[in-house]
């Protein structure tokens, strides 16, 4: 399921406005322009982008915390699906995480988008717990890591 030419990285300056129309397609409410990523890159959150030859394809945003990694936001452009970036993605933030001594990753996922719940399964997240939020319905996730 390899993927040619895929390279994962930080994110740079360069990404931030494939990365907010990204992010605007899938989470049409969070109204994402590269100010906006700035400032989370200031608050202490951090991006990688996949780059599929020379394209960033998707990306994800997490924030280090005392002793676990979460995961904020995942987004695969729809063009570039089905290749394994999603996974990818998890697994270079899981590396950095283990890398910075954190036992654990967690995120939230909407209980109705399937899709991401499958990735996060495939990739060795559990479902631990669901949270109301308004009219929606949330799960907690989250996965043991190797320290």
């Amino acid at each position: 399921m390899g993927i040619p030419h895929l390279l994962i990285r930080r994110i740079e300056k360069r990404d931030f406005e494939r990365v907010s129309g990204i992010t605007n397609y899938h989470f049409p409410h969070r109204r994402a322009t590269p100010s906006k990523i700035l400032k989370r890159l200031s608050k202490g959150f951090d991006y990688f982008v996949a780059v599929v030859d020379g394209v960033v394809a998707g990306f994800a945003d997490f924030k280090l915390m005392e002793r676990k990694v979460k995961l904020m936001e995942l987004a695969v452009d729809p063009e570039f699906r089905q290749m394994g970036i999603g996974s990818a993605l998890l697994a270079k933030i899981c590396e950095v995480a283990v890398r910075e001594g954190k036992s654990a990753a967690y995120l939230q996922v909407k209980q109705s988008n399937l899709p991401a719940i499958k990735l996060y399964q495939r990739n060795g997240f559990v479902i631990t717990r669901k949270v109301e939020k308004g009219a929606e319905s949330f799960y907690v996730m989250s996965k043991s890591l190797e320290i």
